[in-house]
């Protein structure tokens, strides 16, 4: 049982880090589409379907890395 917790921590630990990675990702691909945009005049008119989709991933790993780590700890 001992072993399945240190599993479930692992597991919790790593897909926070990959979540917080690609939330930071998404950021900085979402500052680089902006600038790149600006140089050439376009109005960006939101974000691109990569830097969601990016986003969104972060997101659900850090919600199911939170979820995990309340089930390791309890």
């Amino acid at each position: 049982m001992k072993k399945a917790i240190y599993i479930v921590g692992a597991v919790a630990a790593v897909l926070l880090v990959i979540g917080f990675g690609l939330l930071i990702l998404a950021g900085w691909g979402s500052l680089v589409e902006y600038h790149a945009f600006e140089w050439r005049g376009i109005d960006p008119a939101g974000a691109s379907p990569l830097i969601m989709a990016t986003a969104r991933l972060g997101h659900r790993c850090i919600v199911i890395g939170l979820i995990l780590s309340i089930v390791a700890i309890v």
